[in-house]
């Protein structure tokens, strides 16, 4: 991967550095870049896809994309970082607090509702320390319920205090939840831990954890709480700039970098996925999801379903099944349901949001003549309605996504866009056979477990965010039988820069969907766009493109090469070349 440590690197080993990472845009701080037609100074990367420059100092940084920058002069550092294990002791508290199902708290203390329940905050923690990067949580509590129920909605909940902000009980999920149940734990003492802390989960510097305990109001519940700890475990990183001084003449040795390009390129052991593509901001950010809109009094999206579906089905003269009727009933007249919140402006919100969903999913099928998916999607809707509402959200979405997927503003989107959505989907798939997989090992087909393995997984897919919503998954946090962190490593170790390559073919390069070709034609301007400046710099412009096109990035067979597919990937920042450009030292 490049020099022994001990090795001084050579002026032209730098300089070729440069020329590699021009190529490949790495982008690092300290780079001078094009952004917007202004010459600007990165001076943060991250992890969602963008970065901060600055055009002179002084000025408040801007953010931009990584996809709308252009590498001018390659003047950052590749550092080294050596990871030092570390565990940390967040939160102590010893007491008791006891509450009922009429929210009375012993000792008096202010009790607040988190969704139906009512919730007393029993002790808030120290902001997190600066330097450590944490993976696992771990938190043991001394406290038990009432003794009888066994049905898991009693215990304790451990949330984050984002830095800079106050947690919102009723709309930000907890990271962790110990739940009281005789069947399942009769012991008072309990302990909970999560290996793989990522994605909304994340914990940073400065964030504090604040503990509280939880109580339905349903008849003679009570609970108490008299210890917790929490514990964190993650790493710290030494950082060591490997000395890579920018030459004066780097961009002479443009074309022996390109020599090393396309031999560095054929090595998978260089290679890595670079997780910035799983950010669901990042993704949000280029179209790949789009969050939960709000939705207007009087919208035309919100216009009643259910006369539209009859006069629909009347025009096909096809049958409906009951079912469906019975959740647009519900929906339309705002019916609490099993989930639902109990504030009665929150509940309409979240079904508005369903009805808007429904009402566009029925544009589509309209619009494009898809009648023949209108049995599924009727399925899917009769048979999520005697469910709880987490299972009409996942239906209804799910509906949405498999009539609308392929037509909303595809001219818009960008080839790295395309890419982007296209290998969400695929994740998404391969999310959904791992969790069947685990469904089969916990025997369990309960919506409130999906929602567990979707929330306590990193894979850059909308499953994720939805599942938070659902606090009644934590009741599964404590089953000693099911690791999320195996679900997490499996999903990992199978999503590879061969498996990503795979997706990105049979996809898009050899996809006979309808917009298919046009997204293959955004792939080979991409390519265009992008001649490394070491090839052929004597050339016509126009000569030099076909000749990059043609003789280096497709095979005999017009099939696009490896090598030509992890250059781009790499350009995106779905792959990550920093092992294919570092020659300077070991990453």
């Amino acid at each position: 991967a490049g020099l022994p440590r001990s090795a001084p690197a050579s002026a032209e080993d730098m300089a070729m550095q440069a020329c590699l990472r021009r190529d490949l845009r790495i982008f690092l701080p300290g780079d001078v870049v094009e952004a917007g037609g202004k010459k600007c100074e990165i001076v943060h990367l991250h992890e969602d896809r963008t970065c901060s420059v600055q055009a002179a100092p002084g000025q408040v940084p801007e953010r931009v994309l990584l996809r709308d920058i252009s590498l001018l002069e390659p003047r950052g550092r590749f550092v080294r970082r050596i990871a030092v294990e570390k565990a940390v002791n967040a939160l102590s508290w010893r007491g008791k607090y006891e509450l009922n199902c009429r929210g009375a708290v012993r000792p008096s203390a202010q009790v607040t509702k988190q969704g139906a329940h009512h919730m007393v905050v029993v002790h808030t923690g120290k902001p997190l320390p600066e330097g450590v990067s944490f993976s696992g949580l771990e938190m043991e509590v001394r406290g038990m319920d009432q003794g009888w129920g066994n049905s898991g909605d009693s215990g304790v909940a451990l949330f984050a205090l984002r830095a800079g902000g106050e947690v919102r009980h009723d709309e930000d999920g907890p990271v962790m939840k110990v739940t009281y149940n005789h069947n399942s734990h009769p012991n008072p003492n309990h302990t909970v831990r999560i290996d793989g802390l990522a994605g909304l989960f994340a914990l940073q510097p400065g964030d504090r954890l604040q503990v509280a305990l939880l109580c339905p109001p349903y008849p003679g519940w009570s609970a108490y709480v008299e210890r917790v700890e929490v514990r964190l475990f993650g790493t710290s990183e030494q950082e060591e700039p490997i000395c890579t001084a920018l030459p004066d003449d780097w961009q002479t040795h443009a074309a022996p970098a390109f020599d090393q390009l396309c031999k560095r390129l054929s090595d998978d052991a260089l290679i890595s996925v670079d997780v910035a593509h799983l950010s669901m901001q990042g993704q949000a950010k280029q179209g790949v999801w789009k969050e939960r809109a709000t939705v207007a009094p009087g919208s035309p999206d919100l216009a009643p379903v259910t006369p539209r579906l009859r006069m629909l089905l009347a025009d096909r003269s096809q049958r409906c099944p009951e079912g469906v009727w019975t959740l647009l009933e519900r929906l339309e007249s705002y019916t609490s349901v099993a989930g639902s919140p109990s504030d009665p402006a929150r509940r309409k919100q979240w079904y508005d949001s369903l009805l808007v969903a429904i009402n566009r999913t029925l544009d589509a099928l309209e619009h494009q003549g898809k009648y023949d998916t209108l049995g599924v999607v009727l399925g899917h809707y009769a048979d999520a309605s005697k469910e709880c509402i987490y299972r009409w959200d996942r239906e209804i979405a799910n509906m949405h996504d498999l009539v609308t997927g392929e037509t909303t503003g595809a001219d818009a989107r960008t080839a790295e866009d395309e890419v982007l959505r296209m290998l969400c989907a695929a994740r998404r798939r391969m999310a959904e056979a791992e969790l069947h997989r685990a469904k089969g090992v916990a025997v369990n087909n309960d919506v409130h477990f999906e929602n567990f393995v979707y929330g306590s997984i990193h894979f850059g897919i909308p499953e994720q965010l939805d599942a938070t919503r659902d606090y009644n998954r934590w009741n599964y946090a404590q089953i000693s039988t099911f690791k999320p962190a195996d679900v997490q490593r499996n999903l990992l170790q199978a999503y590879t820069p061969a498996r990503i390559r795979e997706i990105v073919r049979a996809d898009i390069l050899q996809a006979k969907t309808g917009g298919a070709q046009a997204i293959r034609e955004k792939v080979i301007d991409w390519l265009r766009a992008h001649v490394p400046a070491g090839f052929q710099p004597q050339s016509e412009p126009a000569e030099r493109q076909e000749a990059w096109l043609y003789e280096v990035c497709h095979d005999e067979d017009y099939r696009l090469k490896d090598e030509a597919l992890n250059f781009m990937l790499c350009g995106m920042h779905v792959l990550g070349a920093d092992r294919v450009a570092c020659l300077c030292g070991e990453l």
